[in-house]
């Protein structure tokens, strides 16, 4: 039986190791190349949104030689440009060499906004983390900033957000966790949402009555936002994560936390909201994992004018080979076009303790049975549980996943994609250019049916950075590293790594 045991602290659950080898990287190199080191060697991307065929963005970091940034990036028109970091790092309260976003959401081209976390002064293992905001407007980004009234709610030092969601240019609300007391091994925590209207961000806000009943442990899973000031964040508490809740913002309002007595009853052994989708109408669809002494149970539960309907088990589940899903909201997706029309994808572990991909599709309301991702479990080598979705009207759904493959006496990950039109699954194809690249797989966003985006890392023997690859009419393009700015670009900015405190990187 999978069973949940999620970091809350963002730095620790999402920077360990890029900070562990940018340390290295800057204990090697010495503070005296930390004036030249404004070129990037490495990178990631972690977050995408497309708002058309041709328009999207990117998110992630730029591993500098002292120092690792947020990276920004834009595909226009059908062009990917340039990576980039965004201005006003520098002028954050207390910034050390360390920030990233992790969360992208635009509401048309050129207009986004994005969320992450960046470390304080102080040693590299122990020196609070908080939460940060920057927003794109007309294709231009703006300064990054910290959220206002976080810091005072962090006593334990470890906040970022963890989803962003944007309806209108300048209208966005985020959602991120933080520690509201100090926690050895950082398994606790409180969630907070904050909202940008017209431009401007506010001020952050602990969910209202979830610290009554969380024990300082809480985990915000999933947000979505059906219009401006009218969201809903979903996640779990207690602390080993084991129950569910939602919250609601209405006309920029947010209400009290609301838990599930019908869920707690079925999950014997602990349950969980993981994911969320909100319609035009205001009316979302949430999915989740309970736990039993014996097994995981996939459920779905509809919010119709306000009020949480009855839980739905997702059937077919315990017939999967092996029958073990992941009970980790990051190893699952959904996607629905319409009302009562969803896909879930998730992962499970095979008899042969094998990482598989499922598939679930709710039609006119009504859920089908889960069933392996069809030609997935003849490929040979080990799965990861990396797997997203995207989907359209007229049951026409991309995923993308990846695998581990060996190639020429070493591991590499590939990425696989595969399509559904008009409800049937086309061929498993290998996303071209992604074994030589080595590629780790982190985001999904499609614009059109057929046209889509696809991001993460890439580590060859030589080198290592951000990748792309992009679906034009159905057919998807080699994947490709990013480019950089020019060192000229980096300077010019006046965030030159290197420069101010005097942190672990200097």
């Amino acid at each position: 039986m999978a069973r949940r045991l999620r970091s809350l602290a963002p730095f620790v659950r999402a920077a360990a190791v890029t900070l562990a080898a940018s340390l290295a990287c800057a204990l090697q190199a010495g503070p005296a190349s930390a004036a030249v080191g404004a070129r990037p060697d490495g990178g990631d991307i972690k977050s995408m949104s497309c708002t058309s065929a041709r328009d999207c963005a990117a998110v992630g970091e730029l591993d500098f030689r002292h120092a690792t940034w947020p990276l920004v990036v834009s595909e226009k028109n059908g062009t990917w440009g340039r990576a980039r970091t965004v201005p006003g790092l520098s002028a954050l309260p207390r910034v050390d060499h360390f920030a990233v976003l992790v969360s992208v959401s635009c509401s048309s081209a050129g207009n986004c906004g994005a969320g992450g976390y960046y470390q304080e002064k102080g040693s590299s293992s122990t020196a609070p983390s908080q939460a940060l905001v920057v927003t794109e407007r007309n294709g231009v980004w703006g300064t990054a900033r910290a959220v206002r009234g976080l810091a005072a709610l962090n006593v334990g030092g470890s906040a970022g957000v963890d989803f962003l969601s944007c309806r209108l240019a300048g209208d966005c609300t985020a959602s991120g966790t933080y520690l509201p007391t100090a926690c050895p091994g950082d398994q606790c925590g409180g969630v907070f949402v904050v909202s940008e209207k017209n431009g401007t961000w506010g001020r952050a806000r602990p969910i209202r009555g979830l610290a009554a009943i969380d024990q300082n442990s809480a985990q915000d899973n999933a947000l979505s936002c059906a219009s401006p000031g009218n969201c809903t964040v979903a996640g779990s508490y207690g602390p080993e994560q084991n129950g569910a809740f939602a919250a609601s913002q209405k006309n920029g309002v947010w209400g009290p936390v609301q838990t599930f007595p019908a869920i707690a009853a079925l999950g014997t052994d602990g349950a969980s909201m993981d994911l969320l989708s909100c319609r035009p109408d205001g009316n979302c669809i949430g999915t989740g994992v309970y736990f039993t002494s014996d097994n995981d149970h996939v459920f779905a539960i509809q919010e119709t004018n306000g009020t949480w309907g009855a839980v739905t088990l997702i059937p077919g589940i315990a017939g999967l080979p092996g029958g073990e899903v992941s009970s980790h909201p990051d190893d699952t997706s959904l996607s629905c076009p319409s009302a009562g029309n969803c896909t879930i994808g998730g992962t499970y572990v095979s008899k042969r303790d094998r990482v598989q991909m499922f598939i679930a599709t709710e039609k006119n309301g009504r859920w089908g049975r889960a069933q392996a991702l069809p030609g997935l479990a003849s490929r040979t080598g080990e799965f990861d549980a990396a797997g997203v979705l995207a989907c359209f009207p007229a049951s026409n759904c991309t995923v993308v996943g990846a695998y581990d493959i060996i190639s020429k006496s070493r591991f590499a990950m590939v990425i696989f994609v595969t399509a559904e039109k008009n409800g049937i699954w086309g061929k498993l194809e290998r996303l071209p250019g992604s074994a030589a690249l080595g590629i780790g797989l982190a985001a999904l966003s499609c614009g059109a049916p057929g046209n889509c985006s696809v991001g993460g890392s890439y580590g060859t023997k030589h080198s290592e950075g951000p990748f792309v690859a992009t679906e034009k009419n159905g057919t998807w393009g080699k994947a490709a590293r990013v480019p950089f700015v020019a060192d000229r670009d980096v300077l010019a900015a006046g965030d030159e790594p290197g420069r101010g405190s005097a942190g672990p990187y200097t």
